[in-house]
């Protein structure tokens, strides 16, 4: 598991990188407060929901078609609806650049002394 770390629990970034603020800041010795969590990576399938992309397509369809259209999209089944999620994201990994941004979780706090730099 990747870690992150943050002075403040709002911004997180590699342990060094807290670790030169520190020095930069604090007199050598202190004792300091930091944050360190799990680092959880983003992929698109994250951002995306096959069962809201087909009730938009079948809201279009009724407001081009109103009730005529009523039963479309329906006979999907659930394996139907995972396989369209597995063509998009695969697509979406081919074409796309992944995710370079991430989210903290299951933060705890550390204590970590200032050093002379």
């Amino acid at each position: 598991m990747e870690h992150v770390y943050s002075l403040d629990d709002e911004e997180y970034k590699s342990f060094q990188e807290v670790m030169d603020d520190v020095n930069d800041t604090y007199a050598p010795g202190t004792k300091i407060e930091i944050y360190k969590a799990e680092k959880h990576r983003y992929t698109h399938d994250d951002f995306f929901n096959p069962h809201e992309i087909i009730e938009q397509m079948q809201e279009h369809a009724y407001g081009e078609a109103g009730e005529y259209s009523e039963d479309y999209l329906t006979d999907l089944s659930p394996s139907d609806i995972e396989e369209f999620r597995e063509l998009i994201g695969s697509w979406l990994i081919k074409k796309a650049s992944k995710p370079e941004f991430f989210t903290a979780k299951n933060t705890v706090r550390e204590t970590v002394i200032a050093e002379e730099i």
